[in-house]
């Protein structure tokens, strides 16, 4: 009996595999990173959360490749060319730049220098009326133009720091150059900047940034070419995405990206496409 007891306590039990019963693949941590980082990209660059129809085909492009090869500037391209992105774009510089703007205002000064240069009385200002006339009218179509990629960023950018409603509220050449490097540049002039920005301007030969100029228009194709533009551009992108400056080498390329092709969207996406950006190793 105790013989029977110790064969059957070490009877060994054995695995009975069923075939077909094969458990599916868990996705939960998997769709977890995906939702996160189209979730994430969508709020920074639009504003908005993605719907489910957004979120499905976000997901039909990244997950086939695991995220890898080209699905990342896929997805992010298909973001930025929704017409939101460039409306938010539009919207945020003209709270930047012009205290947010009401185009109303915009009508109303086109039907003022318009009159001006209809009334004989006020002709010793039709040149003047005539040139910010036609930087009013620059400035009423630019967010369609930009909408439309018409023109550019820089274009947009150039277009609403140079006009009359710029100009009434940073009254003066000094307050325009301080206020223009700060915004554009992201960072205040040098005092011999600022000396050579304000002589510009006012219509005197000087050098600023290694190029020479004596106009306005000179002053700022300057700062819009220069290279401390698109560094400028470049630190804004990473603070935005990443909340840090970027390295050396970070700035480098990307300021090399920006300018080579004069692309706004090319560092954001750069960026947006990083491991660092999506969380994962």
């Amino acid at each position: 009996m105790a013989l029977l007891f110790l064969f059957s306590a070490c009877k060994k039990t054995e695995e009975v595999t069923i075939s077909g019963n094969t458990p599916p693949p868990d996705y939960t941590i998997e769709n977890a990173v995906y939702e996160s980082y189209i979730n994430r990209t969508y709020i920074l660059v639009l504003g908005t959360e993605p719907d489910s129809s957004e979120m499905e085909a976000a997901k039909a492009i990244l997950k086939p490749a695991g995220m890898g090869g080209n699905s990342r500037t896929q997805f992010l391209n298909t973001v930025f060319a929704h017409s939101i992105y460039r409306n938010n774009v539009y919207t945020q510089f003209n709270v930047d730049y012009l205290d947010n703007l009401d185009t109303a205002e915009v009508s109303n000064m086109i039907f003022v220098f318009n009159y001006v240069l209809s009334d004989t009385t006020f002709q010793y200002a039709w040149d003047e009326a005539g040139r910010q006339l036609l930087k009013a009218q620059q400035l009423q179509s630019a967010p369609a133009k930009y909408v439309a990629g018409q023109i550019s960023a820089r274009d947009l950018q150039r277009i609403m720091i140079d006009n009359y409603f710029f100009d009434q509220i940073n009254k003066g050449t000094l307050n325009f150059v301080n206020k223009s490097f700060n915004l554009i540049l992201d960072r205040n002039p040098t005092l011999s900047e600022q000396q050579a920005a304000v002589t510009m301007c006012d219509g005197t030969s000087a050098s600023l940034l290694l190029h020479s100029g004596y106009t306005k228009d000179d002053y700022l194709s300057i700062i819009f070419g220069s290279t401390d533009y698109y560094e400028a551009s470049v630190k804004k992108f990473y603070r935005r995405y990443l909340l840090r400056e970027p390295d050396t080498d970070e700035l480098i390329s990307g300021t090399q990206l920006y300018q080579s092709g004069n692309n706004y969207e090319s560092v954001q996406i750069k960026i947006l496409s990083s491991n660092e950006f999506i969380g994962i190793n």
